[in-house]
């Protein structure tokens, strides 16, 4: 018996060496039901395994022991062993997954609980997770992750897998969202608002268990978040004077939370909630004794007694002196009546604690001259502008920027799948300012992307601020692409009409432009026979502009082309197009090949000629045929078209005759040759022109009318007959000849002549009886 055995779930197993096809185990039975053992096959790193020496029959095969990273299967394989050749069993295994729900969880740290304290929220945290296919510790991690991830807490903080963006997640064979076997490393990237970012990367190890498909070894860390915390501090004076007024107490109300505490001003009319200037764990909110809601216990209130709000309606973290006294919140700020302040308008404002004096910065992506726009070409630099706060003057930091595409929220990467990265070390001779960090990479391919610049400032080995907002537009640039789409003005793109002036509307669509700018598409016409721009009645390139200024970042827009006619009949043109804002160019379309950008022109031209012999006289009587021999170009293959000609009298325009036929273009050039039946009687001398007109499903696409053209003229032999100066040429009576069959035109030439030949003899009788 040979055994082949493979995965049932190739998108998890391939690549990931957490997972073997070695080292499975078959017992092979010689009974239904499976106790009867008489051998094994144990598989290798192929999954391929056998056992001979059977006698014939047959067996059933059952797993008995799964390779690593793989279920086991109960499934009882029936195989027939005969003489001539081995038995063969295909076998598939369900590799492990961990099925997972809630990715993370986010904890405020002063509570422990998943219950954000004053304004702050739990919600709206990101953080990047980054699978690896592989059992790897934290500080060994691969460059490149297999798969990454974003996700976002919601308002209990937890952060669920199956929300994510970026790549792909994987399922388990009920579809269910899961981990595979391997290393999964989760940072936050972004602090939801009122807390400050936890700057730890947790790695999780997903490993075997058990048999079954699904495994419970992947724990969902969880990031305890420092709320935002700070102080308040003002001084108290009594009017113009200056005077610092002692003894004032003011009540601070949370809005968020209504917690409220009553604080006094000390000797120098200060009042500071710092543990710096009374620890808060001093007599903490001892001077709420002396408030009752109306009035206020002057003696009661004590200038060194400590301030701690908890942030929760009731109860909450007791007070710590390394934190500021208020969480994130709005307060109010009300002075209370008493004696010191009598006769006096009390104050009351309002103030916003928004985060701890800890490092901050905040960036800005552009071009080199200063444009969240860039083109897509070979090398593109950049500079981000890192804005920080709160440093340490004479310290050395570091700034580590990586470019990520808002498509994806995935890292961007260079030609060898490695993320752009830029590196800047600065040493602050102040604690605020700006520091650039500079990119150069390739973005021929980023047309239509957006590009965010994420930065982590470092101290040492540790992250003290970053900033990386997907949605912040001051951190992005935008790489502009257009599309374009030819056609005539009734939305047509094949056989147009190149008579008089002919009208091309190019519509082109746009994405990635940054609203409000001023742009401009220019478009060039080509030849696409040789590549060149087409030339217009001056010489130069014929072109077309339209300017816009978008109202969103992607849109369409039209150029239109009016082009003499002359200028592109017989020929096949694409519309290039260019977007620039202020003369520089931001995105071409020039594919010369591109359908969408392509509009052909027919043309045609004739030869008339006698029919009878092919020169270009015809006798002056009936029956006779001038062939119209007519050349065109440039018609779309395989489509039928009808061509219509007519025989005019050069001088008067008059139609003389008329005739149709059909034609299939089997190539985009050739000719054909329509006859024409004139009775040329009494037309010694004049020169006749042929006139064409060419249609596809009844709409003109080519027409030829020159009544001066030699090429589509014949002459009737004989002289023209003379009639009195001013009279024009005697109309032909019965207009156009008909044109129903060619044997119609020589019977009805034989009756003109035989007619004629009667009053020659009528008239001849006539004068010889003297009448």
């Amino acid at each position: 018996i040979r055994l082949g055995k493979t995965s049932a779930n190739h998108e998890v197993v391939d690549g990931n060496a957490c997972y073997s096809l070695a080292g499975a185990v078959y017992a092979v039975y010689s009974d239904e039901a499976c106790t009867d053992a008489v051998a094994t096959i144990t598989t290798d790193e192929r999954g391929e395994g056998s056992v001979g020496g059977l006698a014939l029959g047959t067996y059933w095969l059952r797993e008995t022991k799964a390779p690593a990273g793989f279920a086991r299967s109960d499934e009882a394989i029936r195989v027939e062993v005969g003489s001539q050749v081995a038995a063969r069993a295909s076998v598939t295994d369900v590799p492990q997954l961990s099925p997972v729900d809630v990715v993370l969880q986010k904890l405020d740290r002063e509570t422990g609980g998943a219950s954000p304290l004053g304004a702050a929220a739990l919600e709206g945290a990101q953080f990047e997770v980054r699978f690896f296919a592989g059992y790897y510790d934290e500080g060994g991690l691969p460059d490149e992750a297999t798969r990454t991830w974003r996700v976002t807490t919601g308002e209990d903080g937890r952060a669920r897998l199956a929300d994510a963006q970026g790549d792909p997640l994987y399922h388990d064979s009920r579809g269910e969202v899961g981990i595979p076997m391997g290393t999964v490393a989760i940072r936050e990237v972004k602090a939801p608002a009122g807390y400050l970012a936890d700057g730890e990367e947790r790695v999780v190890r997903v490993t075997p268990e058990g048999d079954a498909e699904t495994v419970s070894t992947y724990a969902a860390p969880t990031f305890p978040e420092q709320v935002m915390r700070g102080d308040l501090s003002f001084v108290k004076i009594a009017g113009e004077g200056k005077a610092r007024l002692a003894g004032i107490p003011f009540l601070l109300t949370a809005r968020s939370t209504g917690e409220a505490h009553v604080v006094v001003s000390d000797a120098n009319g200060r009042v500071d909630t710092s543990s710096a200037n009374v620890p808060h764990t001093s007599a903490t909110n001892a001077n709420d004794q002396a408030y009752d809601g109306a009035t206020v216990d002057v003696p009661r209130l004590d200038a060194h007694a400590g301030t701690w709000f908890s942030g929760a309606a009731e109860g909450g973290p007791s007070a710590d002196d390394t934190l500021g006294a208020l969480p994130f919140d709005t307060y109010r700020v009300e002075e209370l009546p008493c004696a010191a302040n009598a006769g006096l308008s009390l104050v009351g404002f309002e103030v916003i604690v928004e985060d701890e004096a800890g490092p901050r910065i905040g960036t800005s992506l552009t071009d080199e001259g200063g444009e969240h726009l860039v083109a897509a070409g070979s090398m593109v630099p950049l500079v981000d502008e890192v804005s920080y706060e709160n440093l340490v003057p004479g310290r050395t930091y570091h700034l580590v920027g990586t470019l990520m595409d808002r498509q994806t929220a995935s890292a961007l990467l260079d030609a060898d799948g490695r993320p752009v990265t830029s590196e800047a070390t600065f040493t602050p001779r102040l604690s605020s300012g700006e520091q650039n960090v500079r990119f150069a990479f390739d973005s021929s391919a980023l047309g239509g992307h957006a590009l965010v610049c994420f930065e982590r400032l470092l101290d040492g080995e540790s992250l003290v601020a970053s900033h990386e907002d997907l949605d912040d537009e001051g951190q992005t640039v935008y790489v502009p692409s257009i599309a374009t789409k030819a056609t005539d003005a009734q939305g047509e793109r094949r056989d147009l009409l190149a008579d008089g002036e002919a009208t091309i509307v190019d519509t082109v669509s746009y994405e990635n432009l940054v609203p409000g700018k001023a742009y401009t598409l220019t478009g060039t016409l080509m030849d696409k026979a040789t590549g060149e721009p087409v030339a217009g009645a001056d010489g130069g390139p014929l072109r077309a502009s339209a300017d816009l200024a978008p109202d969103f970042p992607s849109g369409t827009a039209t150029v239109t082309f009016r082009v003499d006619g002359s200028l592109v009949a017989g020929r096949t043109v694409v519309a290039f197009e260019t977007l620039s804002r202020e003369g520089r160019e931001y995105a071409v379309h020039a594919d010369i090949d591109d359908e969408d950008q392509t509009v052909s022109f027919p043309a045609i031209g004739t030869r008339a000629s006698d029919a009878a012999d092919g020169d270009k006289v015809v006798e002056a009587a009936g029956g006779q045929r001038v062939a119209d021999e007519v050349a065109y170009r440039n018609l779309t293959t395989g489509e039928t078209y009808r061509l219509e000609s007519r025989l005019v009298d050069a001088e008067s325009g008059e139609e003389l005759s008329r005739a149709s036929r059909e034609l299939v273009a089997e190539r985009p050039d050739g000719s054909c040759t329509v006859e024409l039946a004139l009775d040329a009687t009494g037309l010694g001398g004049r020169r006749l022109v042929c006139t064409e007109e060419l249609y596809r499903a009844d709409r003109l696409v080519a027409r030829h009318a020159d009544l001066g053209d030699e090429g589509q003229s014949v002459t009737v032999e004989g002289p023209e007959p003379v009639r009195p100066e001013g009279q024009p040429p005697a109309p032909r009576m019965g207009g156009v000849l008909p044109t129903t069959s060619d044997a119609a035109a020589p019977a009805l030439g034989a009756g003109l002549v035989a007619l004629g030949m009667l009053l020659l003899v009528v008239a001849f009788r006539l004068t010889r009886d003297g009448a």
